[in-house]
């Protein structure tokens, strides 16, 4: 996510937005934590949160029907940002070229609410387009913001709008095209592998924003070529594709050009990502230093075994809903337990959340201090330390045990034999020794009560030494203070959800590191593993 993105670091808090929009409050939904959550496989909940971000934080209304592609806020602010960082211009003087606007023009509301962009704007479907028409006006933003119907766009996709606003130069153009050729590549990408997470939310755009002839890629080698015979009229021609394998063959398309800059770029939002394509043939540097790309981490998964269900008395999973949910809330609880016993600290409690049309629970954490390697030894010295332990208070109660069984008559005769300095047997010096110890022993309690209570009534008289005589003291054990802070070595997110393995249905848990160490988390993985596997 842009480093200017303000959902990075505010993700939205769906409780005080229920508060501040009742209109929200009907599409809050209540997990097994007590906390609200959104379906975001539900479209109404979906166009819901969206159009409530808009007015919140831009002060935008929004109309879009249930039937057309609804925009997630995040993803279409990174692209903003993205723009922003592309052409540099602090002045109002800037001019973009949105294809293919849809329903809700989102583009060119955000540019022109955020850094007062105007935008010639182009849509192939005319229920989208009278959409648009009427999201414009609702926002009084006509005048920076104007539209064009275009029946077909097969060969002309950027010339329709170049005259919509009488200028030399455009700025940069934007497009988010369709990503699929025919229906059956879409059902293709949905086959996920199982170490990628499903998409967290649903698409409700209609076929003409989903399908286009030849893909995504064709779409934008179309721009390509167009783009060539306007060279001095754009900046910056740029676009966002939905898969990354889309990227290799339109650069090799536009690396024939012998005089093209161009650049590439990552969006990343919660489980989905994005790529971005700028090019430019009037440019031949950027104006921003793109930040280091870093791999997405894949999550890992791990199958929970029969025994550790049996362990934790969690009953099997069957095709019953409630069953269903019941087991998963049962297990997410048992991962919680692990992780408070790690000393790991929990962000979010476990939630309810939907993925793949089936229900899931989540715990967000992060941990600050490695406490899940080197089990085996921690578990030695624990029982080592309980055995040793057990034996000192055995002896300890074998000795007091006796020391009560002696009656005053044997104290008195120990204590003339004492005097005496007569030959005791052995099993008298056994009783003298014992009753000796225990006499220093209540002694020494004795002095050290005495000498509490003199320390107490005179501590008001003592002078402290001035700091720099301090002696240093010892590192404290974190049990024993709560002063000690550590770095973030990681955080990541743990979610149960149910799936099919060999006609049976079984528990997985998705642990995925969003932030920090991948190398110390692959560990936590695996001290996981032992548990959720091992028998």
């Amino acid at each position: 996510m842009h480093d200017r993105n303000i959902f990075k670091d505010n993700r939205p808090n769906f409780e005080e937005l229920a508060i501040e929009f009742p209109e929200f409050k009907p599409y809050l939904q209540i997990g097994g934590s007590g906390r609200p959550y959104v379906n975001f496989k539900d479209p109404a909940s979906l166009r819901a949160l969206s159009t409530i971000l808009l007015k919140k934080h831009f002060d935008i209304s929004l109309d879009v029907p249930l039937d057309r592609l609804i925009p997630t806020i995040p993803l279409r602010l990174n692209y903003i940002h993205w723009i922003e960082d592309l052409v540099a211009k602090d002045d109002c003087d800037c001019y973009g070229i949105d294809i293919g606007c849809g329903a809700s023009c989102v583009y060119g509301l955000l540019g022109n609410k955020m850094n007062h962009w105007k935008f010639a704007a182009t849509e192939v479907d005319e229920e989208s387009y009278n959409y648009a028409v009427n999201n414009v006006n609702l926002n009084n933003a006509s005048d920076s913001i104007r539209l064009k119907l275009v029946k077909d766009a097969a060969d002309n996709i950027l010339q329709p709008a170049l005259n919509l606003f009488d200028i030399a130069t455009y700025d940069f153009t934007m497009c988010n095209p369709p990503f699929f050729d025919e229906i059956y590549e879409e059902e293709k990408a949905k086959d996920r592998t199982t170490r990628r997470p499903p998409a967290a939310s649903v698409s409700t755009a209609n076929d003409n924003e989903t399908y286009t002839e030849g893909g995504e890629v064709m779409f934008v080698t179309r721009m390509i070529n167009e783009s060539i015979k306007i060279k001095s009229k754009v900046r910056w021609f740029t676009t966002m594709l939905g898969k990354k394998s889309s990227l290799k063959p339109l650069k090799k398309l536009l690396q024939k050009q012998s005089e093209v800059f161009m650049t590439t770029s990552s969006f990343q939002q919660g489980r989905t990502m994005r790529w971005g394509l700028a090019w430019s043939f009037v440019e031949n540097k950027l104006n921003f230093v793109p930040t280091k790309k870093e791999k997405t981490a894949k999550p890992y998964e791990i199958l929970c075994s029969s025994s550790f269900l049996h362990k934790h008395n969690i009953q099997n999973i069957t095709s019953d809903q409630k069953n269903v949910s019941s087991a998963l809330w049962d297990c997410i609880k048992v991962i919680e337990q692990e992780i408070v016993k790690l000393k790991i600290r929990i962000d979010e409690r476990p939630e309810f959340v939907s993925t793949s049309n089936k229900d899931a629970f989540e715990i967000i954490a992060s941990a600050f201090q490695n406490t899940w390697t080197r089990q085996r030894q921690k578990r030695r010295k624990e029982k080592r330390e309980k055995v040793a332990t057990n034996d000192q208070n055995k002896h300890t109660n074998n000795v007091s045990d006796k020391t009560k069984s002696l009656s005053d008559t044997d104290i008195d005769s120990l204590e003339t034999n004492l005097i005496d300095n007569t030959v005791d047997t052995p099993q008298e010096k056994n009783l003298k020794t014992e009753h000796k110890v225990n006499w220093e022993k209540n002694a020494n309690e004795n002095f050290s009560a005495k000498k509490r209570k003199m320390d107490d009534n005179n501590h008001d008289n003592i002078n402290p030494l001035p700091n720099d005589c301090l002696i240093p003291t010892k590192k404290l054990k974190v049990e024993e203070t709560d002063e000690i802070s550590y770095d973030l070595i990681f955080k990541f997110s743990c979610s149960v959800t149910s799936k099919y393995v060999n006609d049976s249905i079984k528990p997985a848990i998705t642990l995925l590191c969003t932030e920090g160490n991948r190398d110390q988390f692959y560990q936590l993985c695996l001290y996981f593993n032992n548990i959720l596997i091992a028998t």
